[in-house]
């Protein structure tokens, strides 16, 4: 059977800005001079300092929409093969289980451990709205219970990462993301300090996935 979910709450686009080392102490004591949607000329002269490389505008650096883990919400529409009856369940993420996390590979400072790390501006719209979905095709009915999803730490908190699904002959089937946001807010949050590739593990949520064979 196939199933969409939609992911709805409290979310926002996400944009990253190379800064230089002394520009994440000019954020840190600065940070209403990036609060708001803004491009390059709308900056003070000691704020367009801090970039390596002048983005156009706030989001120049865009890595797409996220919704926060701990704000959203799941509706599940299944279709009836038969009839064409369209049904829907709504759900909480305490209905779900966390199978574990990824790392953006954020830190406030930089140690010897963090080799390549190079100074970084976050920036995130906070908005509340719709997500998009996820989309399931499982060959039995939907059980919530064996419904798991990733979180992904970032600067501003956790973001839902990806929804997978055990099945009863403990097979692993992720849900395929198809974010199509429509949200709406006004200020933006900023968050300054150090990008550490080493720590950046957000494309190995598949991984974690897998662990939940171990588990189960």
């Amino acid at each position: 059977m196939k199933y969409v979910i939609y992911i709805s709450g409290e979310l926002g686009e996400l944009s990253m800005a190379s800064i230089t080392e002394e520009g994440i102490e000019f954020c840190k004591n600065n940070p209403w001079d990036f609060e708001r949607p803004w491009t390059i000329e709308d900056l003070s002269e000691e704020a367009k300092e801090v970039f390596t490389d002048e983005p156009d505008e706030w989001s120049e650096g865009s890595e797409g929409y996220f919704v926060f883990a701990d704000e959203f919400s799941l509706e599940i529409e299944s279709k009836d093969e038969k009839t064409g009856e369209l049904t829907y369940q709504e759900l909480s993420p305490n209905d779900l289980t966390l199978a574990g996390s990824t790392d953006w590979g954020f830190r406030k400072k930089s140690n010897e451990a963090d080799v390549g790390a190079e100074p970084m501006m976050y920036l995130m719209s906070m908005e509340r709205g719709t997500w998009g979905y996820y989309e399931l095709e499982i060959a039995e009915k939907l059980d919530p219970q064996r419904l798991f999803y990733s979180i992904s730490k970032s600067p501003f908190g956790d973001f839902l990462g990806e929804i997978c699904y055990l099945s009863h002959d403990n097979k692993v089937i992720m849900a395929e993301s198809q974010p199509e946001t429509d949200s709406g807010g006004g200020s933006i949050s900023i968050a300054a300090g150090w990008y550490s590739p080493n720590l950046d593990n957000i494309f190995e949520v598949e991984e974690i996935f897998n662990s939940i064979l171990k588990n189960n």
